[in-house]
């Protein structure tokens, strides 16, 4: 079958697939034309190929895709097998070579011929047959459950590498963003920090009261608590990175990530409904187990229908020697004949009812599974969708905070200088920067793991399109 080779190629198909899907992401082609400072081709370049690279591992390292490989190809020597029932049965007999002997009562002339002593030898004697299924019910039904287990088994492996890359991508993106806000963070932080000491110093000498020390000091030490949470969080990233595609990551790999609206736009709601109903793999998964445990259960059925074999046989049959008593004696027979054989099963325990209603009982759970699978995932597109339009919201709100709260500080630097103005609005402003930092990049960390989750359901990365075998086979 020259289908099942494609099998062996499934983890580079899955990767090819998925950069596809990445780099059109991370592509400045579909952009909006008043974002290009954030939708540059040089940042692009470096996330794909970083991408590209971390993709690449995954496919060959994660032990997950490889256990989900490999029972792709034990499910493909399972429909081998049963398919075999189809090829021609060769059977072949030989007897070797032996020396007969045999005694009459005496050696007299007056005896008869069969009464005197005689020997033969019996050559390589052989009988074979060549024997086809004609009709064979139980055997068909058998394949055709072993075909939709290996559909089954290619859906969950498409499945596994899928969810396995998507984590990798959002997991990436969060280690990005998180990086790029660790930075700004630690800055804010190092302000307070300055501003806390100096306050201690002015309290020491007893020009700041230790209310004002207090405010001030909480306010770094919580400040310094969200930038170390911050910086766990970012660990965490860059090690799950490692655990999923064994790639550690440097200093030298990390850049800000483009903004959400440089993402190719969404279709809209319905169409994305309609592409997980059709392409999402758990569904297909449990349909396919649905059909192949319907196709068991009618082969117990089948079993007790009558089984159709038909095929040709010949023998050869050769001695020679003192066969009858009389010398250098030669028996020889060549004989062929087709044949065409009836059989029926009987069983009066009725084991197979039993097994048949039980395989029945089966598909009807994994067409229910499908069923529900297909619910969720809508359900799951509806909510994904709406958190990519709140989360991109959300992303410009923020942006605009650590913008205008920029500014603001720049200003009262030097009005503080001057005296104009205290402490208290160049800190809040510190304050504001902050938090528009941190929901910044919490924002796009949202937005984008939203929009490959949309991408993911929608299967958009396999293009509507099965990366194994077809099922055109029969």
């Amino acid at each position: 079958m020259k289908k099942t080779n494609q099998l062996v190629k499934t983890q580079k198909l899955g990767a090819a697939v998925m950069l596809i899907l990445i780099n059109s992401v991370l592509s400045p082609v579909n952009a909006n034309a008043n974002v290009k400072t954030r939708c540059e081709s040089k940042s692009y370049e470096r996330h794909s190929l970083l991408l590209s690279k971390l993709i690449g591992l995954t496919i060959k390292t994660n032990s997950s895709i490889e256990a989900k490989a490999e029972l792709v190809k034990a499910a493909n020597y399972t429909f081998l097998n049963k398919k075999s029932y189809y090829y021609p049965n060769l059977k072949l007999e030989f007897k070797p070579l032996m020396n007969y002997q045999m005694y009459g009562f005496s050696d007299d002339k007056t005896t008869k011929p069969a009464d005197y002593f005689y020997k033969y030898n019996q050559f390589l004697n052989y009988t074979s047959e060549i024997e086809f299924q004609i009709i064979n019910l139980p055997k068909f039904n058998q394949m055709k459950s072993s075909w939709y287990n290996l559909k089954s088994s290619q859906e969950s492996l498409s499945n596994t590498i899928s969810e396995t890359l998507l984590e990798l991508t959002n997991t990436y993106i969060a280690a990005q963003s998180l990086k790029e806000a660790f930075g700004e963070e630690k800055q804010v932080v190092s302000v307070y920090k300055r501003y806390a000491e100096t306050q201690l110093q002015l309290l020491n000498a007893g020009f700041s009261s230790l209310l004002d020390y207090n405010n001030q000091n909480g306010n770094y030490l919580t400040f310094e608590a969200k930038l170390n949470n911050t910086r766990s969080r970012l660990k965490e990233a860059t090690d799950k990175i490692y655990e999923i595609s064994s790639y550690s990551m440097t200093e030298k790999d990390f850049s800000p990530i483009p903004s959400p609206d440089c993402l190719p736009k969404l279709n809209d709601l319905d169409d994305l409904r309609s592409k997980v109903s059709k392409y999402y793999q758990p569904i297909k998964v449990n349909e396919d187990l649905g059909m192949s445990f319907e196709y068991l259960a009618r082969s117990e059925k089948n079993k007790y229908l009558p089984k159709i074999t038909g095929g040709y046989a010949f023998s050869y049959y050769s001695q020679y020697g003192n066969i009858s008593g009389k010398d250098n004696q030669t028996y020889t027979e060549f004989d062929s004949y087709p044949y065409v054989k009836f059989s029926i099963s009987f069983n009066s325990g009725g084991g197979e009812y039993y097994a048949s209603k039980e395989n029945e009982r089966k598909s009807v759970s994994y067409y229910r599974l499908s069923d529900e699978a297909s619910r969720e995932a809508i359900r799951e597109v509806s909510s994904n969708w709406s958190k990519f339009e709140n989360s991109t919201s959300n992303y410009f709100k923020y942006k605009e905070i650590v913008e205008d709260s920029t500014k603001t500080i720049r200003a009262t630097q030097d009005a503080i200088n001057s005296g104009l103005i205290d402490y208290s609005l160049f800190l809040s402003s510190q304050s504001l920067l902050f938090m528009g930092i941190e929901g910044r990049s919490d924002s796009l960390i949202d937005a984008y793991s939203s929009y490959m989750k949309i991408k993911r359901l929608t299967s958009d990365m396999l293009q509507g399109k099965n990366l194994f075998t077809s099922s055109k086979d029969f």
